[in-house]
């Protein structure tokens, strides 16, 4: 794929991710997927979670950063387990351009032959179990207060791209406290089942049951940044929850 093409496709990713932030509460989550059996094989499984209680969800961000949070609980109501896990991804500002290209060889440039985005960003990602008593959660809403740096059993990775010189992707530790409350807010609500994928750069999302959510505010800090977003808190019943490296 030449760099003309990527930077197209780049455009449009930024253009719906921004979109996403912005837009009405329901819109704030990733569009579902159904996906067949040869879909759901591809990749690699890195986390496997079974989600049976509650779960808060939420996407943040501005124009170049886009954060999403989701907190799952688990196991038995004698050894509550919780999984917690983010996904960002940021554009650096300062690599916007436009690009043109004469695609149907007429010799004119011409309006949808002229696109512009960002060629340079970075994702990050992070997933694991944090310590139960650091989560509280009810139909009502949620709260959490966790500061991820040092958790043995938390795994982060951080990527940066370039359309010129490609991908470079590293692991190890994750740092960054996140606080956040979330609150019912009545403004709607929805229930799934089957399976949803949600892709994200490097990884895909996987869930396989029956959930129900409804949406919330939420605020707080997360990573030394300042959240008033909206969001959703859910249950699940035997979920289960796959994080894919694609």
């Amino acid at each position: 794929m030449n760099r003309s093409v990527k930077l197209a496709l780049l455009a449009i990713t930024v253009t719906a991710l921004a979109a996403c932030v912005e837009g009405a509460p329901e819109d704030n989550l990733p569009e579902d997927e159904e996906v067949g059996e040869a879909e759901q094989a591809a990749g690699t499984v890195v986390n496997h979670f079974v989600w049976s209680g509650g779960n808060a969800d939420t996407w943040f961000g501005d124009e170049f950063t886009w954060t999403n949070i989701g907190i799952y609980e688990g196991g038995t109501p004698q050894d509550r387990r919780v999984s917690l896990s983010y996904w960002s991804q940021s554009v650096d500002p300062t690599s916007y351009e436009c690009q043109e290209a004469d695609w149907d060889g007429n010799g004119t440039i011409e309006p949808w032959e002229m696109w512009c985005g960002y060629s340079r960003g970075s994702w990050s990602y992070g997933w694991g179990e944090v310590p139960s008593s650091a989560v509280k959660m009810n139909k009502k809403g949620a709260n959490v207060d966790v500061a991820l740096g040092g958790l043995a059993n938390f795994y982060g990775e951080s990527c940066s791209w370039d359309w010129d010189s490609g991908q470079t992707c590293t692991n190890g530790a994750v740092s960054g406290d996140i606080n956040l409350l979330w609150q019912s807010n009545g403004e709607y609500s929805q229930s799934q089942n089957g399976t949803q994928t949600y892709n994200y750069g490097a990884y895909s999302f996987r869930s396989i049951g029956t959930s129900s959510y409804a949406s919330a505010n939420v605020a707080g800090t997360a990573f030394g940044s300042s959240v008033d977003a909206k969001g959703t808190i859910g249950q699940g019943k035997n979920v289960s929850i796959d994080r894919i490296r694609n």
